[in-house]
């Protein structure tokens, strides 16, 4: 549901672009009051049961920074 909470280390977002021919796009991120965009991969949506995210989508996910910008590690779609 679109009230579902965030579980540990879980942060909302929402899909701004995501183009499944090349297999990435980008999602915002809500941290505390920081806004910041992280990428997301089609490797990692399949590996967390997804195929496909569209834009506007909102989504629960974990990020992670390994010095190339932040990355979605986990994704979970949450149902409006």
């Amino acid at each position: 549901p679109s009230d579902t909470e965030p579980e540990d280390n879980e942060l909302r977002g929402i899909v701004k672009f995501f183009n499944p021919q090349k297999g990435y796009g980008f999602v915002e991120v809500q941290n505390d009051d920081k806004l910041y965009d992280a990428f997301v991969h089609s490797r990692t949506l399949q590996a967390c049961g997804l195929r496909l995210i569209t834009e506007g989508q909102h989504l629960l996910l974990r990020v992670s920074d390994d010095g190339k910008g932040p990355q979605a590690t986990q994704v979970r779609v949450i149902a409006k």
